[in-house]
């Protein structure tokens, strides 16, 4: 299968800082889609994705891409959230520490993942949160796999997200904390 040019889609990067840094995720939205409704929809997606993070963590700034740009340009419409989990770093918690949402579109198999930073839900021994196990999760991946949701995959196809979050550490990030 050939590659998909990154730039198939409408792209919204968002900005979010919390206890442990600055981060950045970038989010494909179904081909067609407006900025207006991408913002929406990773507006709902943040809503949810807030009850993993740590209290405080800020969603600030939202640039868009168009369908066959490489620009992106501020999104002035964009409205900051703030994380209000109530749970603050403890000596278990890092930097590197992630959650993992993922899909597939069903068309061509093309995945899509959303790594998100600055949780406070550590590694277990699977690796990974079934939702029936989590409500955070269950509330991500119900928003995530709505009928309403835009947010697809680098190819611009709705993607059918998996009913689990992988749990990790990302080793550039705890190489990068250790210097």
């Amino acid at each position: 299968m050939a590659p998909t040019d990154p730039n198939t889609a409408p792209r919204m990067r968002v900005k979010y800082t919390g206890p442990f840094g600055t981060h950045v995720q970038l989010f494909h939205g179904n081909l067609g889609t407006t900025a207006a409704d991408l913002a929406g929809d990773i507006a709902d997606y943040i809503d949810q994705v807030v009850a993993v993070q740590f209290n405080d963590v800020v969603w600030d700034t939202a640039e868009f891409a168009d369908e066959g740009s490489p620009l992106f340009f501020p999104y002035g419409a964009w409205t900051p959230i703030n994380g209000t989990s109530g749970e603050n770093p403890g000596p278990g918690n890092g930097p590197s520490a992630f959650i993992q949402f993922g899909g597939r579109d069903s068309s061509s198999g093309t995945r899509v993942k959303l790594y998100v930073f600055e949780t406070f839900v550590l590694p277990n021994d699977a690796m990974r949160i079934p939702s029936a196990d989590s409500p955070q999760v269950a509330g991500v991946i119900d928003e995530l796999n709505s009928v309403d949701n835009n947010i697809a995959n680098i190819a611009g196809r709705t993607p059918i997200w998996y009913q689990y979050a992988n749990l990790g550490e990302n080793d550039y990030l705890t190489h990068k904390a250790r210097r």
